[in-house]
């Protein structure tokens, strides 16, 4: 894409190359653990699957996984890596049957959506069984923030040299706040804990992910490839000239479960 709008273009289209260099892996615990609990399940959909990060350890653990995504480059990626099984669609609009699978898996995508309850009732309606979720609670550390903002304040006063504004303001879709706050918007059957974990971040990587972040991607949408990339290399050149660090941040993770007997209603 050399120039022109891209708003018609799925956003995660425009970040489908980087993506996984700005993801953690599945962790072998969150791994071993969704396959204990899925184990009564055979086939399974997974809804904003991207590039297979959890379709594929579970195919390769023996369930048939569907993934579903809006952006086709996302997909194509998985499926490059071995997912065998690939819908393009709307999360809130399923071409899918109703009981198609045993269980639908939304994971890391409550953040993203405008609509929690369309999505969710059609998850509901394609599962036979129930409807999960990956949630990470807590993950605070007193120097993350002055850190980050940092750095976040290097992103925009580089991007208003491109005339992107990135002035903090709350997104549409992030009205309801964090990931984890679908617990209170839509309160679980059953919440198991998986475990605590310790994740470490440092500078660049901070850096990075800020330009792989959805609100950067949709901002900087009008801007040519050309100019998005001189725009990166400014940022990551000022970055670099940062005092660098590292910082631990503990979180704990819990597999999320809405039940399809007791969850077919959402108020």
């Amino acid at each position: 894409m050399d120039s022109g709008s891209s708003e018609d273009i799925p956003l995660f289209d425009l970040i489908a190359n980087q993506y996984d260099n700005t993801r953690e892996p599945l962790r072998k615990e969150v791994l071993d653990f969704l396959v204990k609990n899925l184990s009564d399940s055979k086939d399974i959909l997974e809804i904003g699957a991207g590039t297979g990060r959890i379709s594929i350890p579970l195919q390769d653990s023996g369930f048939d996984i569907t993934g579903v995504d809006i952006s086709e480059k996302m997909l194509e990626k998985a499926r490059i890596k071995g997912l065998r099984k690939a819908i393009i669609a709307k999360a809130d609009h399923l071409p899918l049957m109703d009981n198609s699978f045993d269980v639908t898996l939304i994971v890391h995508v409550f953040h993203l959506l405008n609509d929690r309850k369309t999505v969710m009732e059609e998850a509901l309606r394609v599962s036979r069984k129930a409807v999960m979720s990956l949630i990470r609670i807590g993950g605070r550390n007193p120097d993350y923030p002055e850190r980050r903002d940092k750095i976040s304040s290097a992103l925009r006063n580089t991007a208003s040299n491109y005339g992107i504004n990135l002035d903090r303001k709350r997104q549409t879709n992030n009205l309801r706040g964090f990931e984890s706050s679908v617990i209170e918007e839509f309160p679980p059957d059953r919440m198991l804990k998986i475990g605590t974990f310790i994740s470490e971040l440092t500078r660049d990587k901070i850096a990075i992910k800020m330009l792989s972040s959805s609100r950067f991607i949709r901002s900087v949408r009008p801007l040519s490839s050309k100019t998005l990339k001189d725009l990166e290399t400014e940022f990551l050149k000022e970055v670099s000239g940062m005092e660098d660090f590292s910082i631990k941040r503990k979180s704990t993770e819990y597999l999320v479960i809405w039940e399809k007997s007791k969850s077919d209603v959402i108020d």
